[in-house]
C-alpha cells in the first residue's frame, strides 16, 4: 500500500510540473515566434 501511495504522489507531482511546463510554453511561445 505504501508503495502505491508513493507512486500516486510521483504521478501528481509529474502532472503538476507538466501543467507548469504547458503554461510556460503558452506564455513563452509568442516570444519565440517573434
Amino acid at each position: 500500500m505504501e508503495k502505491l501511495r508513493a507512486i500516486g504522489d510521483i504521478k501528481q507531482a509529474f502532472e503538476i510540473s507538466l501543467e507548469k511546463e504547458l503554461n510556460l510554453i503558452k506564455v513563452g511561445a509568442p516570444l519565440f515566434v517573434r
